[in-house]
């Protein structure tokens, strides 16, 4: 078979089409892949962890975890950054951390002052309720015959490991809630460490303190290493294996979730579901595994009882925090003080209306008494009149006639004396005298005639219905019974 030659300018052009095709190719692969990928190669991942485990626990864990990320996840570099149990959420900002593996109360902590999402827990593979495997362990030296339960501790010095360690000293702090005393004042003294191992349990074996704290299952992975021998620690208020089979021994009634890993903001969702495929992918690494099992709401709890984290203004006793902490029975109260003083003004309108109404109803009723007493009055004076207009016409009715027979048989007399044509100057004078008397008498019962006489009243413009008004009135004042 004989070989293809080609000439110097066709082979100039096979390796140009050749470059062309390989950049097209590449310029394809560019655009179909997510730009957060591509742009993902040159960055570098960071993942923070707070210190609070104990060395070996801490390292185990981040060792495995950032392996198996490193071997799956190969487009990205990740890289462990260590951050301050005490400054943790300053840190965060500063550093730029896109990944954060702590204790899960840190999450509960920190809600509200960074945007998270939580990926997966470190759970016990071995538990029953695999969530809820951390608690405290209270531990004295096995001579302190003295010290058995939670009120044994009471006024004792203690060491723990951190102030927000969850189950080197929270987990505790609520299990003397429980017990009905105060956290803030149950212990004499309280001397903080960074670790727990050594440093609190040899704090208690030294005799430094009268007891500590320690995570559950650390006393027995500690002896089981032969750190310590073996029984020389004792648990206080021990409690008895349950239904969540911890093969640990623990001092609190109530266990916790473990660590959690979580995605902070900005980092991509294809980044987040790869990371959160391998961890949960990922194989038992010293009794543990990740799992996205989480009791979230236990924490809460425990930071509620403690006013720790977002419940801070439990504690606060400034005008603020009691407002924040009596919130609800606050509004209660002003919603109640509203309504009495609504209440109040209503009521008031109303009396005010009613005694406005009262006024003009007792002034109507002064005003028609006093017009029922001036037609009392009016009534008895034209009743009284009219007895004596009656009287007056009896009289003059009754006096009339004995007066027109006086006079009749004085005009006789006078006729029958002027028949003697004799004149007496005495006679002419009585008889004269009787005429003017009872003409003068006659006179007066002609007066009385005439007073007990009707006259005519003159006519006036009258407006009947105050008339009717009126007499209703007088009615009513006079007659009330009938109404």
């Amino acid at each position: 078979m004989a070989l293809q030659t080609f000439t110097p300018n066709e082979k100039m052009i096979t390796r140009l089409t050749r470059h062309l095709f390989f950049l097209a190719l590449i310029s394809l692969c560019s655009f179909l892949l997510p730009s957060d990928i591509v742009h993902a190669q040159d960055k570098t991942i960071k993942i923070g962890y707070a210190h609070g485990l104990e060395l070996f626990q801490e390292n185990e864990t981040l060792k495995q975890t950032l392996s198996a990320l490193q071997s799956r996840i190969k487009n990205v570099e990740f890289a462990l950054i260590s951050l301050s149990p005490i400054n943790t959420l300053s840190e965060i900002k500063e550093q730029k951390i896109d990944f954060l593996i702590g204790p899960s109360n840190f999450f509960v902590e920190f809600r509200g002052s960074i945007p998270f999402t939580h990926l997966a827990t470190r759970i016990n593979a071995n538990g029953k309720e695999p969530a809820k495997t951390v608690g405290s362990v209270f531990i004295a030296k096995r001579e302190r015959t003295d010290l058995n339960s939670i009120r044994d501790l009471e006024g004792k010095s203690i060491a723990a490991s951190m102030p927000n360690s969850l189950g080197g000293w929270l987990a505790a702090l609520r299990e003397i809630h429980n017990a009905g005393k105060n956290p803030d004042s149950f212990f004499s003294s309280i001397n903080f460490t960074q670790f727990q191992t050594p440093d609190v349990v040899s704090s208690v074996l030294n005799g430094n303190v009268d007891a500590g704290v320690l995570t559950t299952c650390v006393l027995e992975n500690i002896e089981a290493m032969g750190m310590i021998e073996k029984g020389s620690l004792k648990v206080i208020n021990e409690h008895p294996f349950n239904k969540t089979g911890l093969a640990c021994k623990r001092s609190t009634s109530d266990l916790y979730p473990d660590m959690s890993f979580a995605a902070l903001s900005g980092v991509p969702e294809w980044l987040s579901r790869e990371v959160t495929v391998t961890l949960l992918s990922m194989p038992e690494f010293s009794g543990f595994r990740w799992s996205i099992e989480h009791d979230q709401f236990s924490i809460d709890q425990l930071m509620k009882d403690l006013g720790l984290g977002p419940y801070s203004y439990l504690k606060d006793t400034s005008l603020k925090g009691l407002y924040n902490r009596f919130k609800q029975e606050f509004l209660i109260a002003l919603a109640f003080l509203l309504f009495l003083i609504v209440n109040e003004l209503h009521l008031r309108r109303l009396v005010r209306q009613r005694t406005q109404a009262l006024s003009k109803a007792l002034e109507e009723k002064e005003r028609a008494n006093e017009e029922a007493a001036l037609a009392r009055r009016r009534f008895a004076a034209l009743e009284k009149n009219g007895i004596i207009s009656q009287l007056g016409t009896i009289l003059a009715h009754e006096s009339k006639q004995p007066l027109g027979t006086l006079s009749n048989y004085l005009t006789i007399l006078q006729i029958y004396l002027n028949k003697n044509k004799e004149t007496d100057s005495l006679r002419d004078e009585v008889l004269k005298t009787m005429g003017d008397q009872l003409e003068r008498l006659n006179g007066l019962v002609n007066s009385v005639r005439n007073f007990a006489k009707k006259r005519q009243n003159p006519l006036v413009k009258t407006n009947l219905i105050e008339v009717a008004q009126k007499a209703l009135r007088n009615y009513e004042a006079s007659e009330p019974s009938t109404l």
